[in-house]
């Protein structure tokens, strides 16, 4: 477990140094491609702290992304229906454009680095990160 705890880390390390690479002519930041992408992919509007929480960001950081985001009319910010204080993350056509334009290049990305494995074996990887994320949030909920 240790070991898997491990490559993920360092995939993770590298596949953020990947992103960072890949999306730098288009002006954004690994940071951004990833709130932009977790936006788009939600079936609902989030909250900033809802966004901090999934993504592992301070609410702080989030709030100094999504205005300099907002500035650059990537996103709207806008009140949650249920608590007027809460500020929920809209992607604009542009920011969509951009998150679709980052996609392809990912895609593209991953085609590269996964050629030669079996589909198979990606979802049971796929299945067995999943189950451990549902367990690790689950322990933090429980404060364990």
């Amino acid at each position: 477990m240790t070991d898997l705890m491990r490559g993920v880390l360092k995939m993770s390390a590298i596949s953020h140094r990947a992103g960072t690479a890949m999306n730098r002519e288009a002006g954004l930041t690994n940071a951004r491609w990833i709130l932009i992408d977790q936006a788009a992919e939600e079936p609902q509007p989030l909250t900033l702290s809802e966004h901090a929480r999934r993504l592992g960001f301070s609410r702080q950081a989030i709030r100094r992304l999504t205005a300099e985001m907002e500035k650059e009319r990537l996103i709207e910010l806008v009140a949650d229906p249920q608590d007027k204080r809460a500020l929920m993350v809209i992607l604009t056509d542009s920011g969509r454009q951009l998150q679709q334009e980052a996609l392809a290049r990912g895609m593209a990305y991953n085609r590269i680095i996964s050629e030669g494995l079996d589909p198979r074996s990606i979802q049971e990887a796929l299945d067995t990160v999943t189950r451990l994320t549902a367990a690790m949030i689950d322990l933090e909920r429980r404060g364990d």
